[in-house]
């Protein structure tokens, strides 16, 4: 009987181990997903304020002295 229970345990403890690793391949998926996903909106959105023209005016104004 005892070697039922240390056996039932060991398998717990695998269970428990294998778990935990999946666990963590699912967080460095899903932070994979968020870190590309916010990488590629930040590229989108910087990229659309330009429109690929330089400007020929003065990025200061100093006046008009």
């Amino acid at each position: 009987m005892l070697a039922v229970v240390a056996d039932a345990t060991t398998v717990q403890e695998i269970d428990s181990e294998g778990e935990r690793v999946v666990r963590m391949i699912i967080a460095v998926v899903v932070g994979l997903a968020i870190a590309i996903g916010g990488s590629v909106l930040v590229v989108n959105v910087l990229s659309s304020h330009g429109n690929g023209t330089p400007s020929t005016s003065s990025t200061y104004n100093y006046g008009s002295r």
